[in-house]
């Protein structure tokens, strides 16, 4: 059976689908994945709403998906200054005006890459 659309079925459709390929299911069907400050970020999406999953970046894809924390978000807007507050509040070390200045601008660029990447993927799967 042949999956056309990879970005609109949910991770348990897929399982159910193909239960014995489960160890590269998350990055098959992750529209993001990247290790940022020690911890794994994925963002997939479904029908209605973009999902962020946070968690571990040393366990295996199973696990990740069945451990790690899942944020759900009906725009990408909302997800994109959620992942945004989130990098800035993780990249402070101290309140010192430069490191302040540094992780603004690093976190910036990091959910500017992310959406351009995240846009990418999309029209890759055929989003207009």
């Amino acid at each position: 059976m042949k999956i056309k659309n990879t970005s609109t079925i949910p991770f348990e459709l897929v399982l159910l689908i193909n239960p014995q390929n489960k160890e590269n299911i998350v990055k098959r069907y992750s529209l993001f994945d990247r290790i940022y400050g020690g911890k794994r970020i994925v963002v997939t999406k479904d029908r209605h709403n973009w999902i962020v999953k946070f968690g571990s970046p040393k366990q295996k894809e199973e696990i990740f998906e069945k451990k790690a924390e899942h944020w759900y978000f009906s725009t990408l807007e909302a997800m994109l200054v959620h992942l945004h507050d989130f990098m800035l509040k993780t990249g402070l070390g101290s309140l010192d005006m430069k490191e302040i200045t540094r992780t603004l601008k690093q976190s910036r660029k990091e959910v500017a890459d992310m959406a351009q990447y995240i846009e990418k993927k999309g029209v890759e799967n055929g989003w207009k």
